[in-house]
């Protein structure tokens, strides 16, 4: 997993892998102000983005995940998130309840799991290995967010 917020990709240039670098500038140059909710077309290749506005939950109401053939890039435009954060293990492996598409959803327990927070303009990266749940309220109540995920191949990352 790799947080960070759109300030400072500039000085992440020699660490980020560049098709995560590509849709992260990208995303940070965007007006969203102009943009409805629903698909996106970026321009970085075998990319796919979707816009959305989500009230934030419980940890409890939403499935642990993870993805096989793609990482995910959650860019927070508005509003704030946590996300429960789950590292792959041979334990974390048992516990897999089902797969569909790219999506691999567990019954885990998200209690005393780690909990990223991001706000406006922070990004949260999710490989193959860190099973996720996203749309996490913070404090004490559900609130709204904007947010775009974004599905950059794995493959990508091959040399």
């Amino acid at each position: 997993m790799i947080t960070g917020h759109r300030e400072s990709l500039q000085r992440a240039q020699g660490e980020m892998p560049a098709p995560l670098l590509d849709v992260l500038e990208v995303l940070s140059a965007l007006d969203f102000a102009a943009l409805s909710d629903g698909p996106l077309a970026l321009d970085v290749d075998g990319v796919t983005a979707t816009l959305f506005t989500a009230q934030t939950g419980d940890a409890l109401d939403h499935a642990p995940e993870a993805h096989v053939a793609n990482i995910d890039v959650h860019f927070v435009v508005s509003g704030h998130e946590g996300i429960v954060q789950i590292p792959l293990t041979t334990e974390t492996q048992a516990m897999q309840r089902s797969s569909e598409a790219d999506n691999v959803f567990f019954d885990l327990d998200p209690e005393g799991r780690s909990c990223i927070e991001l706000a406006a303009g922070e990004f949260a990266v999710f490989f193959p290995w860190d099973i996720h749940i996203p749309l996490c309220r913070t404090g004490n109540r559900a609130a709204s967010v904007r947010k775009v995920v974004a599905k950059v191949p794995v493959s990508r990352l091959s040399p």
